[in-house]
């Protein structure tokens, strides 16, 4: 009897190839690409270039388990949610944008294979998070990658709010829902009690009266994440980080594209959330890479600027309420499961992300004047 092909293997992706499609997209080489934890992923050297020139093509497959931890279920699923996510929003997005996401050129549901474009070829592209610690974002190219992911951001959320019958589709992505509620808030009181058991936090004391507040923070945001729908909510990426965004340079330094990748998480959702992990990103390197301290604070600031310009100033304030609260959580829940810091910086980093928490869910506008996010409600009413 003959076994089943495991397209997570390159012999079996090779026949594949060479099967489906004309054999449009069979390539010299299949290089497997690190960095994902989602999906098995790998670059495409072509047979025959495309008509657009392009030599290099990603495909991903996708499991009914994250790659890069097989015991962790993950509905396969959910590469239909990112398919149809890369298509509607490249869709809206105005021709010639400078933040952009892959055009998709084949989606094989029943093999569970998606092929797009290479947004990360050469040695003049990277993540941003990646360019950022390797020195490469000078301050002027921080204001120009903030201003397009600010602009990025903000069509995202606004044009799909203009498209609600779009959004019904990915109310059904209730995985990543549960996800991105667990990732941060079901993880907040066990990772200040150290009842995780994090090797960076042993001797943090926090305050019985704070972790019972805590606690209730993290069950109000689990459920409004969770609540979140096509009627009222705006489309969310939903895993809007430095290591998830693109960008290709000139051999002279100069911006050229960003691609925004990594779609499974995307749903109906809370604004502020991916605003919030972006912010808490950039936050972690200023506060364990002093170095790139005013770059990463410029790509932000020009980030929020962008975003409150592209977006009526009315609701800003709870976008800002939910940004500052979720970079807070962000930073407790994911700086001492991370090499960031060692133990000492790294709760500095949870201190400061308690101090987020707080003071966004709380939402005084003071406070949020005076925070990371101020851009955002500096100048609404």
């Amino acid at each position: 009897m003959t076994s089943a092909p495991d397209y997570s293997l390159i012999p079996d992706l090779h026949a594949y190839l060479a099967s489906h499609d004309g054999g449009k997209f069979q390539a010299n080489r299949i290089e497997a690409l690190s960095g994902g934890t989602a999906n098995f992923a790998f670059r495409l050297h072509l047979k025959t270039p495309l008509r657009d020139g392009s030599e290099t093509l990603v495909l991903k497959h996708a499991k009914g388990f994250l790659a890069s931890a097989r015991e962790f279920k993950f509905d396969v699923k959910r590469q239909t949610f990112e398919a149809e996510a890369l298509r509607r929003v490249r869709a809206w997005l105005p021709q010639g944008s400078l933040a952009s996401v892959p055009e998709v050129h084949l989606f094989d549901e029943e093999n569970h294979i998606l092929i797009m474009d290479d947004c990360g070829h050469g040695p003049d592209s990277g993540t941003l998070k990646s360019l950022l610690l390797a020195g490469r974002i000078t301050m002027s190219l921080a204001d120009e990658i903030g201003r397009a992911l600010g602009v990025f951001l903000g069509a995202l959320h606004r044009k799909s709010e203009e498209n609600r019958s779009d959004l019904e589709f990915f109310d059904a992505n209730t995985q990543a829902k549960v996800v991105s509620a667990w990732a941060t808030y079901g993880r907040l009181a066990s990772t200040l009690s150290n009842a995780d058991n994090l090797p960076k936090l042993v001797g943090l004391e926090v305050p019985k009266e704070k972790l019972e507040e805590v606690s209730k923070i993290g069950e109000e945001m689990s459920r409004r994440v969770n609540a979140a729908n096509a009627e009222s909510s705006p489309l969310v990426m939903g895993d809007f980080w430095p290591g998830n965004i693109m960008i290709t340079l000139s051999t002279s330094n100069a911006l050229q594209r960003i691609a925004v990748l990594d779609w499974e998480l995307v749903k109906p959702g809370l604004a502020g959330l991916d605003i919030g992990q972006f912010c808490g990103e950039m936050h972690q390197a200023q506060m364990c890479y002093p170095q790139y301290a005013d770059v990463a604070s410029r790509t932000v600031a020009a980030l929020l600027s962008a975003y409150a310009q592209e977006n009526e100033k009315a609701g800003m304030k709870v976008v800002a309420r939910d940004a500052l609260t979720h970079c807070g959580a962000h930073l407790i829940a994911w700086t001492p499961r991370t090499s960031w810091a060692e133990a000492e910086r790294t709760q500095e980093v949870v201190k400061e992300g308690l101090e987020f928490l707080t003071s966004g869910f709380d939402g005084k506008e003071e406070r949020l004047r005076t925070s990371c996010v101020a851009p955002l409600v500096e100048t609404s009413t």
